[in-house]
């Protein structure tokens, strides 16, 4: 009898987590094992015979005598996307068949952008030289709000091609601003360095910044723009009884620029 006893007993010990687990399949690709969700569901007081497979990316199916729900995990995997599925089991109510849409809480993106971008413009005041060069940054943002760094090498020339008056300026910018519609507007404080023939100085100053889209994807855009920057100090250079500003007070600048997504 006692033998007997034994045997059962080696019976039941073989034969229930067999039992216990076949009340909860997860079937290939499904994020979490059979038996992290077993425990999750223990743990919320939730016994249902149920049948988990993957479908798409991060969305997976689970199946009961009842219902059927699709669950978007997000970034979850392991104990906490088994942990999703046994809070959904557990405060959902008991509905008839159907198929319920259910998605982990999204997060807040915050892409950044890499930019580079071409320059042409020129001072707003009649002695003042064009300027034309490259500009490279970064941007990124909340919602509507957006944050950006800038460096630029403008190469000014005077309008007249007799004149030999040439000035090179490295200017660094910060932009701060938001979406308005289609309009990007940012403005913030630039600063930078200038060379007129054998001289050298800081600049200082402020830029308004308006920019729009004119064609893109998720992970890359065109976008056009326009600048109205103000610099200190204004160089003046003499050549032949004229006046030549090189370092304009108000510079005018439009700019097309490529952008590429590193982040979303």
């Amino acid at each position: 009898m006692a033998r007997s006893a034994l045997a059962w007993l080696v019976v039941v010990g073989v034969l229930l987590p067999g039992i216990a687990r076949a009340e909860v399949e997860v079937g290939d690709g499904v994020p979490f094992t059979a038996s992290e969700l077993e425990s999750a569901l223990l743990t919320r007081g939730v016994e249902p015979a149920l049948t988990v497979r993957a479908v798409s990316g991060s969305t997976i199916e689970v199946r009961t005598p009842a219902t059927a729900e699709r669950i978007d995990l997000g970034g979850a995997r392991g104990p906490a996307a088994a942990r999703l599925v046994a809070v959904y089991l557990a405060e959902a109510p008991e509905p008839a068949l159907a198929t319920v849409e259910v998605r982990a809480p999204a997060r807040r993106s915050r892409p950044v952008w890499l930019r580079v971008a071409a320059i042409a413009g020129r001072g707003a005041a009649s002695d003042d030289l064009a300027l034309i060069g490259p500009e490279a940054g970064v941007r990124t943002g909340r919602g509507r709000w957006q944050l950006g760094a800038e460096l630029a090498w403008l190469h000014g020339q005077a309008a007249d091609p007799g004149a030999a008056v040439r000035a090179n300026l490295g200017l660094a910018r910060i932009a701060i601003g938001a979406q308005v519609g289609a309009v990007e507007l940012t403005a913030g404080p630039t600063l930078g360095r200038y060379g007129v023939g054998a001289r050298r100085g800081w600049m200082r100053g402020g830029h308004v910044d308006a920019a729009v889209r004119v064609v893109g994807g998720a992970t890359w855009r065109v976008r056009v723009g326009a600048r109205a920057e103000l610099l200190d100090p204004r160089v003046e250079v003499r050549l032949d009884g004229r006046a030549f500003t090189a370092t304009p007070r108000l510079a005018l600048t439009g700019a097309i620029a490529f952008e590429w997504a590193v982040a979303r």
